[in-house]
């Protein structure tokens, strides 16, 4: 789908836009590359860190209870998107007050106060519902990724 995507938004702005310019500048690809190539590096070992428990638990307890673990792990992967996105958001203003470290540390205090408020919140009614969360989203089947969901949310 997101290839199919890049292409309507490639024909769109080729349609109202002249054909880009593109010159391969081969100091700035080296640049780039190598700037670049240690924040590629983290996240293709957190995808790693990510993906290894649910490999060693198939090794270990079966395919089963791997899903299962899966399950509830997906929904934590959800939740760990909330900071992101705050994060995101607030970015622009962070690079604006860059030049006042007061104000700067000002707005990431009060940053970090509403991403605890909010991760509180959500895992009080997260660890609440947690049955209900499981059952509407995958069904009674996976009941049993309740109790994983519940403990991950503390980790």
């Amino acid at each position: 789908m997101s290839f199919f995507n890049f292409i309507v938004n490639l024909g769109v702005f080729i349609k109202y836009n002249r054909f880009p310019n593109i010159k391969f500048d081969k100091k700035l690809w080296l640049y780039l590359v190598k700037t670049g190539f240690p924040f590629a590096l983290v996240y293709i070992l957190s995808l790693v860190n990510f993906r290894v428990d649910v490999l060693v638990l198939s090794g270990l307890k079966g395919d089963k209870d791997a899903g299962i673990f899966s399950a509830a792990f997906r929904l934590i992967e959800q939740l760990l998107l909330l900071p992101a996105i705050l994060s995101y958001v607030v970015l622009p203003e962070f690079l604006r007050l860059s030049g006042s470290r007061e104000k700067l540390f000002k707005l990431a205090t009060k940053l970090i106060g509403y991403l605890v408020l909010i991760s509180i919140a959500i895992i009080l009614t997260c660890s609440f519902f947690s049955n209900l969360i499981i059952a509407m989203i995958y069904g009674e089947k996976f009941l049993q990724a309740a109790l994983y969901f519940r403990v991950l949310l503390l980790i």
